[in-house]
């Protein structure tokens, strides 16, 4: 993109509300996170590059905002005549005011740049401004789009009108693509001489007698002066400055004299006369002169009066910007005859860019400097021979002059102690030229791009742009780039969004331990890192991971110049996940130096995140890519030493986990409050008055155990079981009892509560007779975890527990404390140190689940696989398949009184064959057949946990036993697995799945699901069983359509079957339509299957809320092929006279 593009971008953001730095045209890192905040505030794909597009949305940004549209009025009309409006374009224009307030700047800018333009650049305007109405009226009426080029003219008018340069950037060319150079675009080139109505700016004398002395005189710096302060004079106002800018601010004339009527304070003769010889020029000026024929009365009248006059010219003179051309006489060295130039004294040029010393000093007493924010320059002025000798004979010597169009910005900066300062700025806008220093007017040569010199431009600064290679993070430079790059937040929204979603770019990595005993053997990447992480709890806990998949990594850049010592990593896994299996170096000195470990990482997200007590963390989210060995060497740096080896890690999603939540204090005692004899709000006022909380403020006591009542209330309705972290001690395993007795055991409840919730003194005591807990484990189970265990026997464990009274055998003071009996009812151990709220199954050592009130009874307990941690799990008990416990070939009457009582059955439903045929028949349905399979079957109906299962048979040969399961489960919002958890339940369920087999996309709909050996490559395909495997997705869609449409149906208290082949019946013998949801059409699924495998299918039809967790369960067990076979005995048996009396091989 062109370089005035490249500014109008930098423009527009500014007038958006984002900080794009300085306006001139050249991309910086500011300018690059200025794009990508605006891209991300409105829902754009962020890039942080300039494009067309990009100026078009800034474009239609701006409109927004300055220009709402609102019905005309009669104050404002356009520029032509509306009785005469024949387009829609016209139309639109003459029925807003704001449209026609910019047509009619359009027309005032526009006679504006042609008085100020040359025949030729006259021409070139008249044609860009007809190719613009046709532009604009290609809006037809769509106002916000007239709006949007009729400002962006209006804006491209008074720039040329006021810019003296007389090309038309609104309309400049645009060349193809969109890339840049370092340096940024080419400004066109012109005619070598200065614009005859540009307004000249002496920043830097230079030498004596280099300048045309009119330059020098006092009037010009004065000029120079009051221009800066008409920057920053409506900012002054508002600061402690104030009085100041008044005292010097230039009167006319007619003011003073007005401003000293109004005080009553006659004109003296000698006022007067120095009136007339401008040497009373402000209010300074006129003070000196008066004071001593004043009173103090008159004084004051004056001095007020004087102030609004000062407050008016202010005012008059404010103004935001001033385009000029900024001059800086240079030192320049004699001609150089080898390169054919002059060469620049580069400390001179640098001076000149850095605006200090110059020649205005002070403004208002306050030092003034004026950087020209470029980091470009130029190093010479490049000409022949002849021409060089021309010049020093016109100039007396080498006398050049630096000229830099730029528009001036002033800001008013607040200091500590309350004194404001000033702060001057000067973009580029144009080509940078040599002029001859004793004539401005005459340009020896205009610069391009190409030629100037990028003084940031350095190995350094290079390397700080490449993110092709890894980032260590190691100097303050690196960590402030990227720091920049980083989009900052509050902790508590860390989570809102995918931090693993896209990548951005950067690589970072980071050393890591390196010794002989990782060299060898099956090793985690946990192994590798020794990561002091246990003050990140909190965020741990805010993102739902294991605190192992947060990792802490200090910096070795110099922190005097960097924000942060350190970076905090993300990870989508916890680093024991992350396996190094192979054999890495030895641990050894060779070549010269000793081996070393990094760890790369490919980083999704970045983040500034605010932490609870106000400090700022950098965070990088990413994966881990790789660990790399290297062996370091005295000839490199330890970041440049070569590899010698490497493990490649896969990209692993991020995981979904367990949470518990541990016990408040106020909960346990709001359950025991009535086991006490008391009310819990009474305990809590008691132990708080007791406490030091509040100190002696009792308002402050009271309030806060009302608050505790409140919010215990409010919790109780949700909290189904507490939980506490515990330090265990296990005795010697008992053969005998088969289990551990804990020998000793420390509580610990919430830290994360209230002040007043951790002021409460509670005691945790078991209810066994003894008060210790046994927990029960058979002998190798017990041999496996005291071998898996580091720590054994001290671990780390946490237990689900219900209060169940109150033990008063100390005393009931419960002023001063409660003890509160409790009965487990779930351990899950750790390793000491390894024991979180948030779990990670790979270091769980032990799972148990306590049945019974006795808790010491091993023979009423049962070490159980893990729930899927929702309030309502699923659960789907072990067999291969199977529905909570059942399986094909059950015993049929016995598993639906099993499974009735297994989800609380409310209601039973039964169908026969003969049932449907008929209603069919009724219904006008393709007819069923007497030898169809899945027509004989019982419905178990439980409304409250909104569960069904149907169970089938095939009587009269196999009515005994089961030959068909369909499960149909609805949970409430927020109360059913996520895929993560039912995929891990599934692979714990049945050990014939694999978890390339469920590997479905992050929320799969449906799953199919077959008992039997994966294909081997190049081994033939079935086309029949392929033809079934088929056939059964495409029945399964389409009933999955037909449950959507039912769905709908139901939420309107319509109720009808989705299939009429497939209905069910109450105990009357009427049809009926469950009220929990339609179950899994059977027939329709697996009817007419006999080239299916012969072989169990399970099949899982899933609908997710918009939470992401599982709304719609449903799974269906069966074997098509057999059920075929079955179908098939029926018909021969019934066109055959003697039916054979064996039975069909049916094998479950």
């Amino acid at each position: 993109m062109a370089r005035s593009d490249i500014r109008e971008i930098q423009s527009l953001l500014a007038q958006s509300g984002y900080d794009p730095g300085p306006i001139d045209g050249l991309m910086g890192q500011k300018t690059r996170t200025a794009i990508r905040a605006f891209e991300r505030d409105n829902g754009l794909s962020v890039t942080g590059r300039p494009s067309r597009q990009l100026q078009a949305d800034l474009r239609r940004a701006v409109a927004r905002i300055a220009i709402p549209e609102r019905p005309a009025t009669g104050a404002v009309r356009p520029s032509f005549d509306c009785a005469r409006a024949s387009t829609p374009t016209e139309f639109a224009i003459c029925g807003s005011t704001d449209l026609a307030e910019l047509d009619q700047a359009i027309t005032r800018n526009y006679a504006f740049a042609l008085e100020s333009a040359d025949a030729t650049t006259g021409a070139a305007i008249r044609n860009s401004q007809k190719a613009w109405l046709d532009s604009r009226d290609r809006c037809g009426g769509d106002v916000q789009c007239l709006a949007i080029s009729m400002a962006t003219r209006a804006q491209g008018l008074a720039a040329i009108a006021s810019s003296g340069y007389g090309q038309d950037t609104a309309e400049a060319h645009e060349p193809d693509g969109e890339t840049y150079g370092a340096a940024g675009p080419s400004f066109a080139q012109g005619p070598l001489d200065a614009a005859a109505n540009e307004e000249i700016f002496i920043s830097r004398f230079g030498p004596g007698g280099y300048i045309d002395k009119k330059w020098n005189a006092q009037s010009v710096i004065e000029a120079q002066r009051d221009l800066l302060a008409s920057l920053v004079a409506a900012s002054l106002l508002e600061t402690p400055q104030k009085d100041t800018l008044l005292d010097f601010q230039r009167l006319t004339e007619r003011d003073i004299t007005e401003a000293m009527r109004i005080a009553d304070v006659g004109v003296s003769r000698q006022v007067d006369l120095l009136l007339k010889k401008g040497r009373i020029k402000t209010m300074s000026d006129l003070f000196e002169v008066v004071r001593l024929d004043l009173n103090q009365f008159e004084q004051r009248r004056l001095e007020s009066a004087l102030r609004d006059k000062a407050t008016a010219a202010v005012a008059r003179s404010a103004s935001p910007s001033k385009n000029v051309t900024l001059i800086c006489v240079l030192d320049a060295e004699g001609y150089d005859f080898d390169s054919r130039r002059f060469p620049f004294d580069q400390d001179d040029v640098a001076r000149c860019f850095d605006g200090e010393p110059n020649a205005i000093g002070t403004v208002m007493g306050m030092k003034v400097q004026i950087p020209i924010e470029t980091d470009v320059r130029p190093d010479a002025l490049p000409v022949d021979e002849r021409r060089a000798e021309e010049i020093v004979e016109r100039s007396g010597g080498p006398r050049f002059a630096l000229a830099v169009p730029v528009t001036l910005r002033g800001y008013v900066m607040a200091q500590d102690q309350k004194r404001a300062s000033l702060r001057f700025v000067a973009s580029v806008t144009g080509p940078i030229e040599v002029r001859r220093a004793n004539e401005l007017s005459e340009v020896l040569y205009r610069f391009s791009d190409a030629e100037l010199r990028d003084v940031a431009d350095t190995p350094h600064t290079r390397r700080l742009k490449d993110f092709d290679r890894v980032w260590w993070l190691d100097t303050p430079d690196e960590v402030n780039v990227v720091a920049a790059r980083a989009e900052r937040i509050a902790m508590h929204r860390l989570d809102t969004d995918d931090l693993f979603a896209t990548e951005t770019g950067l690589k970072f990595a980071f050393r890591t331990d390196y010794a002989e005993h990782l060299v060898q053997g099956s090793r985690r990447l946990s192994d590798f890192i020794r990561s002091r992480n246990s003050h990140l709890t909190t965020l741990a806990n805010m993102l739902g991971v294991p605190i192992d998949a947060i990792v802490e990594v200090p910096l070795a850049s110099v922190v005097a110049r960097s924000a942060f010592d350190r970076v905090i990593l993300l990870l989508p896994q916890p680093t024991s996940a992350y396996g190094v299996d192979q054999d890495l170096p030895a641990y050894e000195k060779r070549d010269g130096g000793w081996p070393f470990s990094t760890v790369e990482l490919t980083v999704t997200a970045e983040r500034i995140v605010t932490m609870p007590d106000g400090s700022e963390r950098l965070v990088l989210a990413g994966y881990p890519d790789r660990l790399v060995v290297r062996r370091s060497n005295t000839r490199v740096k330890w970041q440049d030493a070569p590899e010698i080896a490497q493990i490649a890690f896969s990209k692993a999603k991020q995981a979904d986990y367990r949470t518990v939540e541990l016990a408040w204090r106020s909960d346990l005692i709001f359950d025991a409050a009535e086991a006490a004899g008391s009310t819990a709000s009474d305990i809590f006022q008691r132990q708080l008055d007791n406490s030091r909380f509040g100190g002696s403020d009792a308002f402050a006591k009271r309030a806060a155990a009302a608050e505790l009542l409140e919010a215990a209330r409010r919790r109780d309705a949700d909290i189904d079981t507490h939980w506490m972290r515990a330090r265990v001690k296990l005795d010697p395993y008992d053969f005998e009892r088969e289990g551990w007795r804990i020998g000793s055991l420390s509580p610990a409840l919430s830290e994360e509560t209230p002040e007043a919730d951790r002021a409460l003194r509670v005691t945790l005591i078991s209810d066994t007779e003894d008060h210790r807990l046994f927990v029960p484990a058979l002998a190798d189970i017990a041999q496996g975890l005291q071998a898996a265990a580091k720590t054994f026997p001290d671990l780390d464990a946490l237990i689900a527990f219900d209060v169940t009274g109150v033990d008063s055998t100390y005393g009931s003071d419960f002023g001063r404390g409660i003890n509160l009996l409790y009965r487990p009812s779930e351990i899950i151990f750790f390793d000491a140190g390894e024991g979180q709220t948030v779990i990670d199954e790979t270091k769980v050592l032990l799972r148990h689940r306590f049945e019974g009130p006795d808790t010491g009874d091993a023979s009423r307990s049962e070490t159980q696989s893990p729930p899927l941690g929702t309030p309502e799990p699923l659960r789907i008990e072990a067999g291969s398949f199977s529905v909570l416990g059942v399986s094909l070939g059950d015993a049929y009457d016995a598993a639906a009184e099993v499974l009735a009582e297994r989800i609380g059955a409310d209601a039973r439903y039964r169908a026969t064959v003969e049932d449907r045929q008929a209603f069919a028949a009724r219904d006008g349905a393709v007819e069923i057949s007497a030898y169809e399979p899945y027509h004989n079957a019982t419905l178990l109906e439980s409304s409250e946990r909104q569960d069904m299962i149907a169970i089938y048979h095939e009587p009269p040969l196999l009515g005994g036993v089961v030959t068909g399961i369909s499960r149909t489960r609805l949970f409430p919002d927020g109360r059913g697995p996520s895929w993560p958890q039912l995929r891990d339940q599934l692979l714990k369920t049945y050990d014939v799945l694999t978890p390339e087999d469920l590997a479905g996309g992050d929320e799969p709909r449906m799953m199919i699901l077959w008992d039997m050996p994966p294909q081997i490559a190049g081994q033939p395909v079935d086309a029949g069983e392929s033809a079934c495997k088929r056939s059964i997705a495409g029945s399964i869609s389409g009933i999955a359509t037909a449950f959507a449409l039912d769905a709908q149906a139901r939420a309107n208290d319509y109720l009808r079957p989705i299939d009429n082949r497939a209905a069910w019946f109450a105990q009357d013998g009427n049809a009926i339509v469950p009220r929990v949801a339609a179950p899994m059409p059977l027939p329709a699924v697996f009817g007419s299957r006999e080239t299916c495998p012969d072989r169990e299918v399970m099949i899982l039809v899933l609908e997710y809320g918009p939470d992401a967790r599982v709304r719609e369960f449903r799974q269906v067990i069966s074997n098509p092929a057999a059920m075929a076979r079955v179908a098939a005995d029926r018909k021969d048996q019934a066109t055959t006279a003697a039916p054979s009396a064996e039975a069909p091989d049916f094998d479950l």
